[in-house]
């Protein structure tokens, strides 16, 4: 039974990380437009210039896209495959936390 409360609140964990890195705009402090605004939008943006030194923003931006799609998928599959890992940290590192008090 402990191992599924692992799973679980590695699975909400990861999903919270998700939201806050894809669709969260740390330039406006909400949930913008979050393809170019959030963390990893403005990452994908930038791959997309250093890989095909464009100078036009459009160019960049239609391929920034693809590269986000393609981190996302990456970063939800890391989080289903690993939810127990991610659980057992987080509840480890809060009664550690917690014994420190």
């Amino acid at each position: 039974m402990n191992n599924k409360k692992e799973r679980i609140t590695g699975l909400i964990i990861g999903l919270i990380g998700f939201i806050l890195l894809f669709f969260f705009s740390y330039v406006y402090f909400g949930f913008e437009d979050g393809k170019y605004y959030s963390f990893m939008g403005q990452i994908s943006v930038e791959i997309s210039r250093m890989t095909t030194n464009c100078t036009y923003v459009d160019t960049c931006e239609k391929r920034a896209i693809w590269i986000w799609s393609g981190l996302a998928i990456i970063y939800l599959f890391l989080v289903w495959r690993y939810r127990a890992c991610i659980g057992h940290w987080a509840i480890k590192s809060v009664r550690v936390f917690y014994k420190k008090i």
